[in-house]
């Protein structure tokens, strides 16, 4: 009986070898990091300068919110105290005061940082000196908490 050889042995190695070179080039790029600059991420933070206020039955939220990832982040729901708002009640800008007209949802660029302003009108009633829990959503599916101070 005769057999046939697959493959020379000198094959074998060299498929090897390659295969060898590929791994170690994925898991070193992995492990410098690498990869992870093709990989854009949002990084929110909720500034403790952040705050609430009710005046004349009107609820305003105040965000200051600094992004530190390599994407950006479109806020589109916040949550405060389990009162739940999104559509066109966000207001974006540079400082609290100077916002532009309600939209739909905010964008704060990669790297950068911004006031939110988040109208609840009268679904929320906040007490001055009382906290509040704040949840931020953002359309790549993350959830961002902190806590405020009503004023």
């Amino acid at each position: 009986m005769k057999y046939k050889k697959a493959i020379s042995p000198v094959i074998a190695v060299i498929i090897i070898i390659a295969v060898t070179i590929a791994i170690a080039v994925a898991v070193a790029g992995w492990m410098m990091g690498l990869w992870g600059a093709y990989t854009a991420t949002e990084a929110l933070t909720i500034m403790p300068d952040s705050y609430g206020t009710t005046s004349d039955s009107n609820s305003l939220v105040y965000l200051h919110i600094r992004n530190g990832g390599t994407a950006d982040a479109v806020i589109y729901k916040v949550v405060v105290g389990g009162v739940e708002k999104s559509g066109t009640v966000f207001s974006s800008g540079t400082a609290p005061g100077e916002f532009t007209s309600s939209v739909d949802s905010v964008t704060i660029s990669a790297g950068g940082s911004g006031w939110v302003a988040i109208n609840f009108g009268t679904d929320l009633t906040m007490i001055a000196g009382n906290t509040y829990s704040v949840t931020v959503y953002t359309t790549a599916g993350k959830m961002y908490q902190a806590v405020i101070v009503a004023k």
